[in-house]
Order: C-alpha cells, then structure tokens, then sequence
C-alpha cells in the first residue's frame, strides 16, 4: 500500500506532467505528498537560462526586475557577492513557485497532506537521501528535466535516481 509518495519537480513540462500522475496515484491511495525541488549545486549558463525563461512565462518576479542576462552574466566564472547574491534569491524564488505551483496539483486532485522541500545540492543524490531518509513507498518523477543532457533517452537524474533509490520509482513522459 502506497503511504507517502515523494514527487520530484524542476517545473519543466515532463515534471508537470509526473506532477499530475503522482497526485492522483496519492489521491487513489490516501497517500501523503511529499514534493521536492533541488537546486544544483553547479549550474550551467543553459540551466539558469530555462528556469529563468520558464519563471517569466508563470508570473511577475517578486524580487523586482531582473534581465535574464543578469541571471546567466558569470555562470562559470567567479562574480562579484552582488550579483550571486542577486542571482541566488532570483532562483530560490523561482524553486519556491515551482512547489506551490506543483502543490496547487496535488491538491486540486484531491491530496490531503501535501509538504513542499526547496533543498541544494545535486539533484540525483539528494532525491535519493530524501527519500530514504522519509521512507517513501514511490518515487515520481519526469523521464527528462532541465538539466544538461536534456532529451537524452532518460534524463541524468531519473536515470540515477532509478538505479540507486530503495523505493519503487516511476518515470513520466
């Protein structure tokens, strides 16, 4: 019997969709929801870049206006405290809409106990001890995100998560 069941998001289309899937399977089973979103620790010009493209297309920015260059400006190298600073709430905004919005689907699909985590590090990894660490029965995920080896069969992460998580895991297209 499924009792908790974590749904990993980064907010892009194949998430949103694991997003929905993950929240009726709870729905039919009274299960708990347990959403994550993980930052990378390294992010890459293209990552920042689709979170940001992604980010203007749901909404105003709560943290005032930000060009996406000012976002993508020094990925690599090392800026100056303002502008990762800047940077940084930019993308923890961001993380934060992506779990209210995930959030607003489990709900409207009938979950009653949903808990949201922003958490750092790399994604597979930290899926992985999240998971272990709250005893999930299933992982929910997309086949492929936003990361860097975007459309490559199965995505980095999904692949990773899979092989090494003790849960069962499903994988969404």
């Amino acid at each position: 019997m499924m009792q908790r069941i974590l749904i990993a998001t980064d907010g892009s289309e194949n998430a949103r969709r694991a997003e929905a899937l993950g929240s009726r399977i709870a729905s039919c089973f009274g299960a708990q929801v347990l959403l994550a979103h993980v930052q990378a620790e390294e992010l890459s010009e293209s990552d920042v870049r689709g979170m940001a493209q992604m980010w203007q297309q749901v909404g105003p920015q709560p943290f005032g206006v930000l060009h996406m260059d000012d976002l993508v400006q020094h990925v690599g190298s090392t800026p100056g405290r303002q502008h990762v600073d800047t940077r940084d709430k930019a993308l923890q905004e961001i993380g934060k809409h992506i779990l209210e919005k995930a959030s607003e689907t489990a709900r409207e699909a009938g979950v009653e106990e949903v808990e949201t985590r922003l958490l750092h590090g790399d994604p597979a990894t930290t899926l992985i001890e999240l998971a272990d660490l709250e005893g999930v029965d299933l992982v929910v995920m997309g086949s492929r995100g936003m990361g860097r080896v975007e459309g490559v069969l199965l995505g980095s992460v999904s692949q990773k998560v899979s092989t090494r998580i003790t849960a069962s895991c499903l994988h969404v297209r």
